[in-house]
């Protein structure tokens, strides 16, 4: 789906709040953002997979997203 968009996978982003979302993301080669929101995660608990950025609620994803490609 993405290359019939034409979208490289490090021009999405994938949105979630655990470990294997995490896993996830990085072995699609998609970007990361931990939604903190739930508060059953903390930072720590994603090591070793990368993480992109860290969204305290899901509204502040947006933000998220912005600061990415700057």
């Amino acid at each position: 789906m993405l290359a019939a968009d034409g979208l490289s996978p490090r021009q999405c982003v994938y949105v979630g709040d655990s470990p294997g979302d995490a896993r996830a993301a990085n072995g699609a080669g998609l970007g990361f953002i931990a939604c903190m929101q739930s508060g059953l995660r903390r930072p720590a608990d994603f090591h070793p997979h990368r993480v992109d950025a860290f969204a305290d609620t899901f509204p502040d994803v947006v933000e998220a997203v912005s600061r990415l490609d700057t």
